[in-house]
């Protein structure tokens, strides 16, 4: 059953202009109307209106064309009527397939003598694969090569290209099947698929007779190539937006999840992690640039690939595609080896040890400017498309936030743990440090030894110099005491003029010379500021975990009674517990 819409019949058109003027002559000349302004503008109104009407009705009438004859009997009028947001909730493959549909119904009802075929671009772009065909029979070449340059040339015009079989470096036989003599007075239309600067495919149109073929018909498929191209554009656009809306939710998730509190390291880790569940790559890498020294960065997080940089490392990639990304501030996407081999990933050379074909690296930004990059490898080549740049952009942009909030909370941060004076941990983050220690040295089986370390008869350096020179005096112990122990060892200001270090990993037996050289360090040195010279001693007792107690107050109370003893007897010395009171 058609729903054909009927052209209008010529005869209606005019009773219809003949009722009209009937009526309006009998307003305005038969039936009596009051004087007046407004109706004798009435009547002026009403002439000129007869007047246009009468002059419509006697311009001759347009014939139409055969092409626009066809395109008013049938329902598939263009892709227009085709809207992908009405199934939203539809897979995106079914609606391509419908938006296909709709267009080839179109184009074999209104060029019926023609055969035409579309050609879709895959998802890795590296093909142009037929999808469409009007003809009974297949005559279209299933797939096109885009990195052909001259279907490249077809592509990236604006124009409908005529392809004339036997003309020289034509692609009559690139796109025809078994092109044979009887199509030798043929040609073939491409039609280029484009929607707002990107390629979406070609429309391919083949006739053996076409000087049938119109200029107006040209333009016809021209258009529907535009309404291909945009109908494709909303489609993969919705397609895009979902992507990325659901994206952003489960990663907003995530960053709300972070504890901030955390470690750096900590919570890159978490990001490494769902960069995992996120994207398919054989090599993830987070770099963050080493501010002090030009041109030089480190690997912060990595996920894949193990026989390459691992995290810790140092690279200088000056002269590499990492320099490019650091430099511009742009995403740069390679899905080419030879791309990559002239200039490196990381550093110089660095392509030639491994197969990686694919490269991307989306640069971390802050307000403070670049601070590294994200960077994903594959060895497979045409692995990265737009879709994972928007998406790890958002990665990239969500780490540079990070990135500032460490900086800042790091240093606020640092300055809540540190005791005013001397620089040292306060007792409060002494305290956390100790319980962390303790509870790490129960899981490992190792040992740790407390010092508790009292200046002697410091009261007596107030009382005669003033606090000024007091503190000059336990700033300098500070600087002592840290230069004294490992780098690894925690030193903290207890309260007041005490003093205390952890000696992480350590027995106390082993590490009596370390604590005696502490406590030497002290006497040996002449605190002189301001005119006045000094000489300190200092106390210390020491406490062994597990040995000791196995707690944090029973070891402090260990300790204080050791140092407390050779405060006793003069000071100046390390005290161990006696043996005898445990």
């Amino acid at each position: 059953m058609s729903n054909s819409k009927s052209l209008p019949d010529t005869f209606t058109i005019y009773s219809f202009f003949t009722v009209l003027l009937v009526l309006i002559l009998f307003v305005l000349f038969i039936f009596p109307a009051p004087e007046g302004i407004l109706f004798s503008v009435l009547r002026i109104l009403l002439i000129l209106l007869v007047g246009l009407l009468f002059y419509q009705s006697l311009q001759p009438s347009r014939k139409l064309t055969e092409v626009e004859k066809r395109i008013h009997d049938t329902d598939f009028q263009s892709t227009s009527s085709f809207d992908p947001l009405t199934a939203i909730q539809r897979d995106d493959e079914d609606l391509i397939e419908d938006l296909l549909g709709s267009a080839t119904e179109f184009l074999r009802n209104v060029f019926p003598n023609f055969t035409s075929g579309i050609y879709l671009a895959n998802l890795s772009g590296s093909e142009l694969v037929l999808r469409r065909e009007t003809g009974e029979t297949s005559q279209f070449i299933e797939a096109l090569d885009p990195d052909d340059e001259n279907i490249r040339q077809l592509l990236s015009s604006s124009e409908t290209n005529v392809i004339l079989p036997g003309d020289e470096n034509s692609l009559y036989e690139v796109f025809i099947k078994d092109s044979e003599p009887q199509l030798s007075q043929g040609a073939l239309l491409s039609v280029p698929i484009h929607f707002k600067g990107s390629i979406k495919g070609l429309l391919a149109v083949h006739s053996e007779r076409f000087d049938e073929l119109e200029n107006r018909d040209k333009i016809l498929l021209e258009n529907q190539a535009i309404q291909i191209g945009s109908s494709l554009s909303l489609l993969r656009g919705r397609a895009k937006l979902f992507t990325i809306n659901k994206f952003e939710q489960s990663f907003r998730k995530l960053v709300g999840e972070l504890d901030l509190t955390r470690s750096k390291e900590e919570m890159l880790s978490s990001l490494v992690q769902f960069c995992e569940a996120e994207f398919s790559f054989d090599k993830l890498s987070i770099v963050l640039l080493d501010h002090k020294s030009s041109g030089k960065a480190f690997i912060v997080g990595n996920s894949g690939f193990t026989m390459d940089y691992g995290v810790g490392d140092d690279i200088v990639y000056s002269g590499t595609q990492l320099e490019k990304v650091i430099s511009s501030q742009e995403i740069l996407v390679i899905n080419s080896r030879d791309e990559i081999a002239t200039e490196g990933r990381f550093t110089v050379g660095d392509i030639d040890e491994f197969n990686f074909q694919s490269y991307i690296a989306v640069p971390i930004k802050s307000q403070h400017g670049v601070q590294g990059a994200i960077v994903l490898e594959s060895f497979t080549s045409l692995h990265y498309d737009d879709s994972c740049s928007d998406l790890l952009e958002i990665v990239a942009t969500e780490l540079g936030v990070l990135i500032n909030w460490w900086d800042t909370f790091g240093n606020i941060r640092e300055t809540a743990s540190r005791d005013g004076l001397t620089g040292l941990f306060n007792h409060r983050v002494f305290v956390e440090r100790f319980e962390d220690e303790l509870q790490r040295a129960k899981r490992f089986g190792e040992s740790i030894v407390l010092m508790i370390l009292d200046l002697d008869k410091f009261k007596r350096i107030n009382d005669t110099y003033g606090h000024l020179y007091g503190d000059y005096v336990l700033k300098t112990t500070a600087k002592l005491l840290k230069e004294s122990v490992r780098a690894i060892d925690i030193v903290a200001r207890y309260g007041g003029e005490e003093f205390a270090v952890i000696l992480i990993n350590a027995q106390k037996d082993t590490t009596m010379p370390t604590m005696k050289r502490t406590v030497n360090s002290i006497a040996s040195y002449e605190f002189e500021e301001d005119g006045i010279t000094e000489r300190m001693t200092i106390s210390a007792g020491a406490a062994e975990f597990p040995s000791d107690g196995d707690n944090l107050r029973d070891l402090i109370a260990v300790a204080d009674e050791a140092m407390y003893e050779v405060k006793r007897k003069g000071g100046n010395d390390v005290g161990l517990p006696d043996k005898s009171s445990t």
